[in-house]
């Protein structure tokens, strides 16, 4: 949902994974190429999100 083409939507997605990141990081670890991905993200907001995660 963070490459969702409604903000509401990209910015919520991308709040729930950092709260999850923080008290279960196990369960995003397997996406991380994904997040690698969102680096090169347009969306500045996205991209710093992408690197705390």
């Amino acid at each position: 949902m963070v490459d969702s083409d409604i903000p509401r939507v990209k910015f919520r997605s991308i709040k729930v994974l950092n709260i999850v990141s923080g008290k279960n990081p196990d369960m995003i670890y397997p996406y991380t190429d994904l997040f690698i991905e969102l680096l090169d993200n347009g969306n500045k907001v996205i991209m710093w999100n992408a690197m705390i995660l």
